[in-house]
């Protein structure tokens, strides 16, 4: 009796059991029915079992899809509430204010989040026998149009790469309008307002602008310096008053202002009033007057290269400079004191450039100790879209060869001249070249009436340009073209030796121009040395395709030599290579390879490595 009693109850158990599932399932198939999501016919209801979420967020949240990023702790948070268990929740002795939220705010906070990710046709439905919430997240909106509704002849929206396929996001949105706007002021309009509207159907967006008023610059409006005269600053600026406005030129002039360390760090804000320009103002943090920097480095050709600078950027009212600098290779150690004495408040971009240095060079082809006194008078000015340099005045050198080229000992006044110039593109984007040129030339002019064991001229001219073939941003392809001539007339004594310091002959060779041979390795020494050299170089960079920032580049230098002044009698000398570059966190970092042909020196293949130098 007994066992047949247990039996029944096992029986009463299991039908029980059975169709309390079977309500569950049910209940639950009716709430899928009903819900505007799904929608089943009555052979969909009993021939198959609908589609169940399978993801957990969290007790409450369920979904199809995976999110892509997954949310944060701080997201899921907002969107679940504190899901702990009571056991967890009392061994943290807290109270939590999240511990419920309501489903309505779970649906608000996660439609911002996936909006953020590009999810922007998610379906919510909430199951009332589960208490849960089902989410079927939907696809990514990506790109596939963008336009611009004014301002073509400024922004080449058409030109920015890597925009079409991306998710359309809400920081899409502001980076379109941040690039954008930049156009624009670059273009003259500094209170153009820009509104960027996406069409999540489409995948589209348009970008609603309102140009306002071309402007010009004018006085700007200056927070004080103490100890300063207030229009010291200026000398910095990259416009002159009466100039159109260009949002570049004030980014540029707060780098030229920051970098010289007279100031901590300045920036200005543009002053509108609807579409009406009211001026520039310029916000300044001064800092301390004196500034300390350490730099350690290393190549190929110095080993390791350790620097170290102390300078006093606020000498008087006027701002002058007073520079105390070290500097340490295997091939070449220097010490300079060097200084900027402005003179006149009306002419703050003029200078006198005193200048005190101590030189070892230790290179392939010679050893010497050279001392320097410079006393020089020196300006600056914009012009053409360039800012231009220029300096002259008298150098004295003090020079002894300890081994190779060059004189045992000479004693050498030139006077010496200098006009540089810079583009102001090449100048903003100096730390990742992509368009612009500069360029200098520089004469020393000594004789041996006046302080001179030796008559002797130098000339030299160099320079760079980039173009950025058809003008992408960020460039895909980016052309480089540099180019250096030099030559040295000097007369020669009774024994036909020229008694020249070793730095007046001329050399090729190294990461400077020939990247397929060592450092300076290149020169008719066999010939007395070389007094003429040419060097041209071309390269190809490829921009911004590769991840993490690494630019593939191909290169083919050539050059010349000559032994005689102005003239160039040894066969063509060239290196064709290839090389990496990338922008590590922590600056530049460029390697090549190249083999150089040459009929003076050995053929061989030249690897180098760097950090920091540019093309």
């Amino acid at each position: 009796m007994f066992r047949r009693r247990s039996l029944d109850q096992r029986v009463f158990l299991a039908f029980s059991l059975g169709w309390i599932r079977f309500l569950a399932w049910f209940i639950v198939a009716s709430e899928l029915v009903s819900s505007s999501e799904f929608s089943f016919g009555a052979g969909d209801v009993l021939n198959r079992v609908p589609e169940v979420p399978q993801i957990w967020l969290c007790p409450k949240v369920i979904l199809y899809e995976n999110i892509i990023p997954p949310l944060t702790e701080v997201e899921k948070r907002l969107v679940c509430g504190d899901f702990m268990t009571s056991a967890e929740a009392k061994s943290t002795e807290t109270e939590s204010p999240w511990e419920v939220i309501p489903y309505s705010q779970s649906i608000y906070h996660l439609r911002i989040f996936l909006q953020d990710r590009a999810y922007h046709h998610p379906q919510f439905e909430f199951v009332m026998a589960l208490d849960q919430l089902w989410v079927r997240i939907g696809a990514k909106t990506l790109l596939r149009r963008v336009s611009l509704e004014d301002g073509n002849e400024w922004v080449s929206i058409h030109k920015k790469r890597g925009l079409l396929g991306r998710p359309v996001t809400p920081d899409l949105l502001n980076e379109l309008e941040k690039y954008a706007t930049e156009g624009l002021k670059k273009g003259g309009y500094p209170c153009a307002l820009v509104r960027a509207e996406a069409n999540s159907e489409l995948g589209e967006i348009v970008l609603r602008v309102k140009k306002g008023d071309l402007g010009s610059f004018g006085r700007v409006k200056q927070d004080p310096v103490a100890g300063l005269s207030q229009q010291i600053l200026r000398r910095y600026d990259a416009f002159k008053i009466g100039d159109r406005f260009d949002g570049d030129l004030l980014s540029l002039t707060e780098n030229r202002t920051s970098s010289s360390g007279l100031i901590e760090n300045t920036r200005f804000s543009t002053q509108c009033s609807g579409s009406s320009f009211g001026g520039v103002e310029q916000s300044v943090i001064s800092g301390a007057p004196r500034l300390m920097m350490g730099r350690v480095g290393l190549n190929t050709e110095g080993v390791l290269l350790g620097s170290f600078a102390w300078r006093n950027t606020r000498l008087g009212k006027l701002g002058s400079f007073l520079d105390f600098s070290v500097f340490g290779s295997a091939r070449r150690q220097s010490v300079v004191a060097a200084m900027n004495l402005y003179y006149d408040q009306s002419l703050i971009r003029s200078f006198f450039a005193p200048q005190l240095s101590f030189i070892h060079r230790n290179e392939s082809q010679f050893e010497n100790l050279e001392t320097n006194v410079q006393v020089g008078w020196s300006t600056t000015e914009e012009l053409g879209g360039a800012g231009w340099s220029y300096f002259f005045g008298p150098v004295l050198n003090l020079s002894k060869t300890l081994r190779g080229l060059g004189a045992i000992e000479t004693q050498m006044l030139s006077w010496e001249g200098r006009i540089g110039v810079k583009s102001h593109d090449f100048e903003l984007y100096s730390d990742r070249p992509r368009s612009g040129h500069q360029a200098e030339v520089i004469v020393d002019l000594s004789h041996a009436s006046l302080l001179s064991q030796v008559t002797a001229q130098r000339v030299r001219i160099k320079g760079e340009s980039i173009w950025n073939l058809w003008g992408f941003d960020p460039p895909l392809w980016l052309v480089g073209l540099r180019a250096v001539a030099a030559s040295t007339i000097a007369s020669r004594l009774p024994n036909g030796d020229l008694n020249l310091p070793a730095d007046l002959y001329q050399y090729l060779g190294g990461s400077r121009d020939l990247r397929g041979f060592g450092r300076l390795e290149i020169s008719e020494s066999a010939r007395g040395g070389s007094l003429s050299s040419v060097y041209v170089g071309t390269e190809l960079r490829l921009g911004s395709v590769i991840p993490y920032g690494f630019d593939p580049f191909v290169f083919f230098d050539f050059g010349k030599l000559g032994s005689q002044s102005f003239g160039l009698d040894s066969p063509w000398i060239w290196s064709p290579g290839f090389g990496l570059r990338w922008a590590s966190p922590v600056g530049t970092v460029r390697g090549t390879v190249a083999h150089g042909f040459s009929d003076l020196n050995a053929r061989h293949w030249q690897f180098y490595f760097s950090f920091g130098e540019e093309f």
